[in-house]
């Protein structure tokens, strides 16, 4: 598969999740999973700070036993080299704490892509920080 295609399903995907995160709908037909408890995000946005420890973890195919549990060893990563070496075989994985994201850490917000990347994905799961 040529790298601008699997680019431009991997940005397709990553705005997908950064709507979600700013609480809009997503056109993914993801399942909601168990809620989970891990590092401590912080969210800066219109002057305020808000702290939580609260992850929505979602899935799409893959059962939530497994990607809540996948997503609890990739948030509480804050390298990039640490984050790669712990992504699971045969998925794209990216944090999606830079850019347009008002999360800290860098992998507050997330996602993986089962490969090939494809539009859209076959399998996947993602996670972002519950407000209160």
């Amino acid at each position: 598969m040529p790298i601008g295609t699997i680019t431009a399903g991997v940005l397709a995907a990553a705005a997908t999740l950064v709507a979600t995160a700013a609480g809009l709908p997503s056109p993914a037909a993801s399942r909601p999973c168990t809620t989970l408890v891990s590092v401590q995000w912080t969210r800066t946005a219109d002057g305020r700070i808000t702290h939580g420890r609260r992850y929505r973890v979602e899935s799409e195919r893959i059962s939530c036993f497994v990607v809540t549990r996948l997503a609890a060893q990739l948030i509480p990563l804050r390298t990039k080299s640490a984050f790669d070496a712990a992504r699971p075989v045969g998925y794209v994985c990216i944090p999606l704490g830079a850019g347009l994201n008002p999360y800290r850490p860098r992998t507050a917000v997330g996602t993986c892509f089962q490969k090939p990347v494809a539009t859209p994905p076959p399998r996947s799961f993602s996670w972002r920080p519950v407000s209160s």
